[in-house]
């Protein structure tokens, strides 16, 4: 159904290009989803509901592309696949929330891929930084409220979700400094404020992983906010030091120390109130 759904939108932009059968076939599709998933909630053999609601749910997908502009339809994928994954641990069926998740992941592509390409905007809330929210709300929302009923099979899953999610955030931080100070994707091309804004934003979401990591006892968000640091001292030492002026190569490197030492103080924190209860044990 997911491939169905994108290769129907290259077939729609070649068979329709410009007019307004888009909308009468989307509308058509929707028409179509509703009467599907009502007939699923009619008392049928349970194998026959199951398979009247997933060609409701793809009727559903096929209905997005003809309906929607392009730069909104990426945030109404990211949408369905948080509610698909949420669905499928409420019915405890693996099969939905699978392809929810797998609609998420080509979703995150297309969203990386566009804040990638997409030239920066005339404020923080761009297009692209939109659609990087609104995806890494839905992964949030499949992460921790969709997989709680696979739990138990899912914590290598959990993991590699959360650092995909994490990776996310930081492309987004990324993209919000570029549509807030300006600036072009290629790094020589971004001017000083944009890269003391990158810097400093990595360097605070870092110290928050790291200090979320400790307060939840995530062995994968500690390692993840000290991955982090250390992209940023490399971005810092290789990159700021190297083409910012003065006054920015100093605000760098005093943000980042202060971010550091911070997360420094937390983890000494961690560490002591651990041994003081091992202790008291």
């Amino acid at each position: 159904l997911i491939a169905d759904a994108f290769v129907y939108t290259i077939a729609l932009e070649l068979l329709f290009p410009g007019t307004a059968y888009e909308f009468q076939l989307g509308f058509a599709l929707v028409g179509l989803a509703a009467a599907l998933i009502g007939a699923a909630r009619l008392p049928l053999p349970r194998t026959l509901s199951s398979t009247l609601c997933y060609l409701g749910i793809g009727a559903v997908t096929l209905s997005l592309p003809p309906l929607l502009p392009h730069e909104r339809l990426v945030n109404a994928f990211s949408i369905e696949a948080a509610i698909l994954v949420a669905l499928g641990r409420r019915t405890a069926d693996k099969a939905i929330a699978a392809g929810g998740g797998v609609l998420l992941a080509f979703a995150g592509f297309a969203v990386v891929v566009t804040a990638w390409s997409a030239a920066p905007g005339n404020g923080v809330l761009g297009d692209a930084t939109v659609a990087l929210a609104v995806w890494i709300a839905a992964a949030v929302a499949a992460c921790y409220r969709g997989l709680g009923s696979f739990a138990a099979e899912t914590r290598a899953l959990r993991i590699a979700a959360s650092a995909a999610v994490n990776a996310v955030v930081v492309i987004a931080l990324w993209r919000v400094a570029l549509d807030a100070f300006g600036g072009s994707v290629l790094v020589q091309a971004i001017p000083s404020g944009s890269q003391l804004a990158i810097s400093l934003l990595w360097g605070t979401y870092a110290a928050a992983l790291l200090a979320f990591g400790l307060r939840r006892a995530a062995a994968d968000l500690r390692w993840q906010g000290l991955a982090l640091f250390a992209v940023t001292l490399l971005k810092v030492g290789f990159i700021d030091l190297a083409s910012l002026t003065a006054e920015y190569r100093v605000a760098s490197c005093i943000g980042l120390g202060v971010a550091m030492v911070v997360a420094s103080a937390l983890y000494t924190r961690a560490v002591m109130r651990q041994r003081v209860t091992e202790s008291a044990a």
